[in-house]
């Protein structure tokens, strides 16, 4: 094997580890990115997204929330986004 041969192989050998690490944070550490607000925080930053009936989208008003594990269904880490325009609102951990 010549020089450049085992130096890609080198590379190859160290990229490929990252690569994985960096899908698998981004899939699961970094659950939190697209849905950087808890409730609470989401609440004191919209007030007007608390109303008597429940919790309502500030993009578009619906109070139709889609509640989703990170996951799989049974993911205690939820994503909430707008059912009806698809915004993300918030994370919660159950």
């Amino acid at each position: 094997m010549d020089f450049i041969a085992k130096s890609g192989l080198i590379i190859f050998l160290l990229a490929l580890p990252t690569a994985i690490f960096y899908m698998a944070w981004k899939a699961l550490g970094g659950w939190k990115s697209k849905h950087p607000l808890n409730l609470q925080e989401y609440l004191t930053t919209y007030p007007s997204a608390k109303t008597k009936s429940g919790i309502a989208c500030v993009v578009c008003g619906s109070k139709s929330l889609r509640n989703l594990g990170v996951s799989n269904a049974t993911d205690s880490r939820r994503l909430v986004s707008c059912n009806s325009c698809s915004s993300p609102l918030y994370h919660a951990k159950q």
